[in-house]
């Protein structure tokens, strides 16, 4: 009877280090199977069409049955996609005219007055290859001041 068990424990010692190894017995076909990545696929669009974004790619791990005597192989370790960085130029950006200043006296011709005030470009200023403001950038006036009556 000694005999027997000393058998079956060594049966099932060997079923325990075969099914941890990754051997699997199937029934009638032996098989195993191999796992691989396929080809990186194309990169997709950018996110953004300026100021930096991002463009990814994908791949899928492909299962293939192999009959046969065989450890099971799993080689697909890693991430299924990859992002790089696309259209980092910067953004074009058009100026538009800031607030116009108060009026100042400019000069004085008898009883004229001539006053003058100014704009600047910067609200925001161009920037990147952005148009410029269109228009003056600054203004005057005459004022007729009224004679004194003596």
């Amino acid at each position: 009877m000694g005999f027997k068990l000393a058998i079956v424990l060594g049966l099932a010692a060997f079923v325990a280090v075969i099914s941890a190894s990754g051997y699997h017995p199937r029934p009638k076909h032996h098989s195993y199977t191999v796992k691989n990545w396929s080809a990186w696929g194309a990169y997709g669009a950018c996110s953004v069409t300026c100021g930096g974004g991002e463009q990814r790619r994908h791949r899928t791990c492909k299962t293939t049955t192999i009959y046969g005597y065989g450890k099971d192989q799993n080689n697909c370790v890693g991430p299924t996609y990859s992002r790089r960085r696309c259209n980092t130029q910067c953004c074009p950006v058009d100026g538009a005219w800031g607030n116009w200043s108060h009026w100042a006296k400019k000069s004085s011709y008898g009883y004229s007055k001539v006053q003058i005030r100014t704009r600047q470009c910067n609200n925001p200023a161009p920037s990147c290859g952005g148009k410029t403001c269109v228009g003056a950038s600054s203004q005057t006036r005459k004022i007729h001041v009224h004679r004194p009556h003596y």
